[in-house]
């Protein structure tokens, strides 16, 4: 199975002023053109599809006009969580209108254990989690909860790989030692790193929240955002992530598939 992997789109966000929502725009035009030329199984988009919990008007026209397109021109599984610039009720309250039409929204933490199966492989989605929303009716386990890596440890207790079947993980989390730029929303101390060996059961675990592309595990990757949101980002390699499972390539323009950067140079230092 080929996967392309994206992640925050940040659909509706200005830059000192300035919409990008041509830009963005542009950017979902180049991802149409290259599931055109080169197929692919399924689309992930890993959290921070908005900029904001409440959108702008056209920011959620934008996401609606390219779900149509993308079900009407391309018709392949897309599958998407929310991240922490999202509201996960406005997400999953879509879900329960597109599900039938092969757009799957893994919003809700209560179906964190339930996969999405296609053939051989099962998708499972973890929507940003904070340990101060986390649902839990013991107390006691409530105030233990104080950490992004306790919740995610909560929230992995729901799932139970099939080590029959083939499985990946769609998150949005900052993984202890990842590379950041200024954009992505800080976390206090070292509250909400994760380490990244709590998702070893996995075979892929596609990542976002870190804007710069990069591999934190053999088995983990962030696509990085589509578009660079401040001036440290300015000199990044910016791609989305074409995944043949067990085989990871970067594609560092969507409009042109033909010209993939070279995964196996040491010296990028955005290699997956």
């Amino acid at each position: 199975m080929r996967i392309l992997h994206t992640s925050d789109w940040h659909l509706g966000k200005t830059l000192h002023e300035h919409s990008l929502l041509e830009d963005q725009r542009h950017f979902l035009d180049q991802l149409m053109e290259l599931l055109e030329s080169d197929p692919h199984d399924a689309l992930i988009v890993a959290g921070d599809v908005y900029d904001r919990s409440i959108p702008p008007r056209e920011a959620v026209e934008l996401l609606s006009d390219f779900l149509a397109r993308f079900r009407r021109e391309i018709n392949i599984p897309i599958l998407i969580i929310p991240g922490n610039h999202d509201s996960a009720s406005r997400l999953d309250y879509l879900s329960s209108i597109v599900r039938d039409q092969n757009i799957h929204f893994l919003a809700n933490s209560e179906s964190i254990g339930t996969p999405v199966s296609l053939g051989e492989v099962d998708f499972y989605g973890i929507p940003f989690l904070s340990p101060y929303d986390m649902d839990l009716s013991d107390l006691d386990e409530k105030y233990r909860i104080r950490t992004h890596e306790n919740a995610l440890r909560a929230a992995l207790k729901e799932i139970r790989p099939d080590p029959e079947r083939c499985n990946v993980l769609i998150a949005h989390l900052f993984a202890t030692g990842g590379s950041t730029s200024d954009s992505e929303r800080a976390f206090v101390g070292a509250s909400g790193e994760v380490n990244i060996s709590l998702l070893s059961d996995f075979d892929y675990v596609a990542l976002g929240h870190l804007h710069r592309p990069q591999k934190v595990a053999d088995f983990a990757h962030y696509s990085g955002s589509p578009l660079a949101y401040s001036f440290s980002e300015s000199s990044d390699k910016k791609c989305v992530l074409s995944v043949e499972l067990g085989l990871t390539s970067l594609l560092s323009d969507p409009s042109d598939p033909s010209d993939p950067s070279d995964p196996s140079d040491p010296s990028d230092p955005s290699d997956p």
